[in-house]
Formats: structure tokens, sequence, C-alpha cells
């Protein structure tokens, strides 16, 4: 655990490690994974696995701090055993006096599921805990829709990251009009890939970000610096102002 590159985060923890999906722009899986072969081989094949001896190391953030966990992985990936989501949340559950905030963004909330966390269920509603879900094309807004439909998940994230192909946009309010507006969005490009693409992808994302402006939609908005916009909304909820 440590400071993280990932503008919007304090902190860092990736108790589940690994994804199945395959993503061929995925900066987890061809540019991080391999760096950590030498000492856990499941890290290096990006197999979906679990790092309990890493929940200790929530007990170390002395301050106020917005957590990422589980972002070397997906969470509620099929190969992910209940069991390991089960130990992460049970460990959350017990720092009573706990002022965090910890994100954990999936591809697959299809698979979340309230009844198999049992008692532990309720955690999803105080609110220490920020489910999102990341898009990357507007083919894919069927997770936004998958998501907001979990009622016991009290904040939902959409992280629209790497953006490549979301038009038409004005689908999105749409969408947004008929199931649910999230409650933070997160925008960001592609990165560390072919030049054509990475500038694809930022043109994409700076259409989205002012539409998205002009459209007066109440939801705070962070941009990311991959995006190379200067002066980039960054937005946080108002619950998490303080830390930041």
């Amino acid at each position: 655990m440590g400071n993280t590159k990932i503008d919007y985060l304090d902190k860092c923890i990736n108790i589940i490690v690994g994804c199945g999906n395959g993503c061929w722009y995925c900066w987890a899986r061809n540019r991080y994974a391999p760096r950590f072969a030498h000492n856990c081989s499941k890290c290096g094949t990006f197999t979906p696995h679990f790092h309990e001896e890493r929940l200790k190391l929530i007990d170390r953030i002395k301050k106020p701090s917005i957590v990422g966990l589980n972002f070397m992985g997906d969470t509620w990936d099929p190969n992910v055993k209940p069991e390991w989501r089960y130990k992460m949340f049970s460990k959350l559950l017990s720092k009573e006096e706990d002022k965090n905030d910890y994100i954990v963004l999936t591809k697959q909330p299809q698979n979340i599921k309230g009844i198999e966390l049992g008692p532990l269920s309720r955690w999803f509603l105080p609110g220490k805990l920020w489910v999102g879900v990341s898009i990357e094309s507007i083919d894919h807004m069927d997770r936004w829709i998958a998501l907001s439909q979990k009622e016991y998940i009290q904040h939902k994230i959409i992280s629209f990251e790497p953006v490549l192909d979301i038009h038409p946009v004005t689908d999105i309010i749409k969408l947004f009009e008929k199931y649910s507006y999230p409650d933070w969005i997160i925008i960001g490009s592609l990165t560390k890939s072919d030049k054509n693409e990475m500038l694809k992808s930022r043109i994409s994302a700076g259409v989205m970000i002012e539409f998205l402006k002009d459209a007066g939609i109440k939801i705070p908005i962070f941009v990311k610096d991959n995006c190379g916009i200067k002066n980039a909304l960054k937005e946080y909820p108002e619950s998490m102002k303080y830390k930041v």
C-alpha cells in the first residue's frame, strides 16, 4: 500500500487481484502485472486470486482517505470466490470508527448479489463503500443499468475510462433519466498505447466532458490528467471533500 498515481485516490490496496475480461487496453494486465510475477505467479498471469495478508494494510491508514480497493483486478469476476469478498467486507465492517471512503470498480455488476453477503449486505448502506462500473463504450452502458438496480448499494459511480467510443453522448443522458443518475462520474483517456488511438480517446473524452457540462447535470465530475485538458474539472462528492 502507498500513495497512488491514480488521480482521485489517496491510497490503493489490491486484496483481490486478477481478471478474466482480457481487455486489450488494460494497464493492470499489460504493464503492472508482469512486474509482480517474480513475487506472485498468479499476479504475473493476472489470474484472479486473494491476498489475504493485505487486509492488515487497512489498519495502517492513519488519516481519513479515499482508498481504492482491487484496482488490479475485478472484485466480481466469476473466478473470484465469494468468501474472498466476504473476508474483505468483514474487515471493513470491523472498523467501527472508520472514516475512509472505499472505491471498488467492476465491469461485471451483474455478479453483485447482496444475499451473498448475508448480514454484511447492510454494510453497503452506511456509506463507506462506493461501487462503480468501468465503461469504455456506449455498447457497455448495460453495466450501469445493472448497477443502478442494486438498491442496497448507496453510492454508485461511473468511471468512463478509457473513453473509446462513447457516442452518441445524448444516449447516456437518456439512460440516466430512465434508470438513475450516478453519484459521481470519473472520466479518463487511453494511455500507454498507439498514439492515434490515444488521440482519438482524448478527443472523445473531451467531447463527453463538454456535453456533460452543457447538459447542466448536477453530478460531480472528476477528469483525470491523462485527458490532457487544462484546468479540468476535479470535483468530488460532498462527503469526500474534507479528505482532499
